[in-house]
């Protein structure tokens, strides 16, 4: 229900006012104050959506009251129509509408005038009310955003300053015909300020040619250039030896156009750019032996295999050889062996070696191989996979097993040898026994013949 406060020195005129809009706008309240102070106070209690203010009050004038309502924050927001018993009195009104009233009304009071005034004034307050409440919503929805930006941009700041990667914000400087010809620094990380050997507060507004003159002419001068021109993003990877980095290092740089400025993402990627040098080596080196050469990941799933283990296992290219995870490339008996004791082994030792089958894919036979396995580590000594160089050792074990077989068989027949001439010893021995008794008997036949011839 809307209210109006009606503010007047004499219960009489307030009196008369209730009855007439209790009967003439039923659905309004009203609110009935009898001097400019006790009005003022209501005004602030009851928030009402009217005032009517009479201008003659002993002590506090409608006029004052109006200017301390008006001087408000809380009520000057609230249309006010002055009541005045001079009907043509144009300094009053004047006067009332400087300090702040919507309008006058004249004594002896109109009722369809009355009336027609505090619906303009109710309508009035009605859409102070939306502006103010579509105005709190507008400023709490800035402030919210406001703060959701500042978070947004902290959370930048902070994970800029602790990235590895360099980031930078330029402003481009450009001749009177438009082209850019120098950058000043806006921004700088800690990663760039690293690199460069600056202080990121001490480079803001800076030129950057001033600050790095062999900047000109590079690769990198001219992407920042062409996307300050051209407003399209630019990807580069270039070799860079500045000023202040001594040694050469190579860098991609991802330059995107931000507003008037231009943004700068800068990685080091001198130790992945070396890694794939030493990649190449090694793959030139591997290609070229004859040995088995191979490399896979942490979950033992091939990335490269050399063309001489290809061969040496019978599998056709690259694709088929990484398809294969590598307990399965050897003969069955020996992957759990291969699971569950020798990867385990080299994982807390960093390498090891052990001489075991190898399958071929399309025989099925056993290939013997000196199987060494070593860690592959990153660039930061992380545990990136497994390497192997694997020699094929199946003739020396074949040779090995045949010197076994004749091994083997000497030994037999040594053995056997021995147990004939054993065997034959015994016999000899048997006759020797046989002859020996018949020597003895036939000494004994002889002394005793002789005795025999004494009698």
């Amino acid at each position: 229900m809307q209210k109006i406060l009606a503010i007047d020195d004499k219960k009489d005129n307030l009196v008369t006012l209730t009855a007439l809009l209790k009967n003439l706008m039923p659905g309004c309240a009203l609110i009935t104050a009898q001097s400019g102070i006790e009005g003022i106070a209501k005004a602030k209690a009851e928030q009402p959506d009217a005032i009517l203010l009479d201008v003659k009050m002993p002590e506090m004038d409608g006029f004052e009251a109006c200017r301390i309502l008006m001087a408000d924050e809380s009520t000057r927001h609230i249309p006010v129509i002055m009541i005045t018993a001079i009907k043509t009195d144009p300094q009053s009104r004047i006067k009332g509408l400087e300090i702040g009233a919507n309008t006058f009304l004249a004594k002896p009071i109109d009722e369809v005038e009355l009336v027609s005034q505090l619906k303009v004034a109710l309508r009035i307050k009605k859409a102070e009310d939306a502006l103010s409440k579509e105005r709190d919503s507008l400023e709490r929805l800035v402030e919210e955003r406001t703060a959701s930006l500042r978070e947004s941009e902290e959370r930048f700041r902070v994970a800029q300053e602790v990235s590895p990667d360099g980031f930078t914000i330029l402003s481009p400087v450009r001749d009177a015909n438009g082209r850019v010809i120098d950058f000043t620094w806006v921004y700088e990380n800690a990663t760039v300020a690293s690199w460069n050997g600056t202080d990121p507060e001490a480079v803001v507004g800076k030129r950057l040619l001033e600050l790095f003159p062999g900047h000109a002419g590079t690769q990198f001068m001219k992407a920042y250039q062409l996307v300050a021109e051209t407003g399209e993003q630019i990807v580069l990877e270039d070799e860079y030896r500045g000023e202040t980095i001594a040694n050469s290092n190579c860098f991609r740089i991802i330059v995107v156009p931000t507003g008037h400025d231009i943004a700068i993402l800068a990685q080091n990627i001198t130790a992945r750019k070396r890694t794939e040098v030493e990649r190449q080596k090694f793959a030139m080196l591997a290609d070229s032996s004859s040995e088995f050469i191979g490399m896979c990941d942490l979950d033992l799933k091939p990335i490269y295999v050399n063309p001489a283990g290809m061969r040496m296992v019978g599998l056709p290219d690259m694709e088929a050889a990484c398809r294969v995870m590598v307990p399965d490339y050897f003969f069955p008996e020996d992957q759990q062996f291969i699971r569950e004791d020798f990867f385990p082994r080299v994982l807390r030792e960093g390498h090891g070696e052990v001489e075991i089958r190898l399958r071929h894919f399309q025989t099925g036979e056993p290939i013997w191989v000196s199987y060494y396995l070593y860690h592959v580590r990153d660039a930061n000594g992380k545990l990136v996979g497994w390497a192997t160089v694997s020699r094929d050792i199946t003739e020396r074990k074949q040779a090995k097993e045949e010197v076994r077989k004749l091994n083997a068989e000497l030994e037999q027949r040594v053995a056997d040898r021995t147990a004939e001439l054993a065997a034959k010893a015994a016999e000899l021995e048997r006759v020797n026994r046989v002859f020996v008794g018949r020597e003895l008997r036939m000494r004994e036949l002889k002394e005793q013949i002789a005795e025999l011839e004494k009698k």
